[in-house]
């Protein structure tokens, strides 16, 4: 890989606790990771579970702290 951005939309550098499950399994297990950042195409999060793979679905759900003034 060269270290070019190739992606269509930039994507956010964060750091958020999530619950996730495969879909299109017949009973997924919910499984908690970290998101790493996020865009309008899709995000990267990290997880122990083996069972993710690079473009599959998955259900996602993760709160964004509201925004702090300065």
């Amino acid at each position: 890989m060269d270290g070019l951005e190739k992606r269509r939309d930039p994507r956010l550098a964060m750091r958020l606790s999530l619950l996730c499950r495969k879909l299109g399994e017949p009973t997924p297990t919910l499984c908690a990771g970290t998101v790493l950042n996020v865009g309008r195409g899709g995000l990267y999060f990290e997880t122990t579970a083996t069972d993710f793979e690079p473009g599959g679905l998955a259900e996602v759900r993760f709160a964004v702290p509201p925004q702090t003034s300065r």
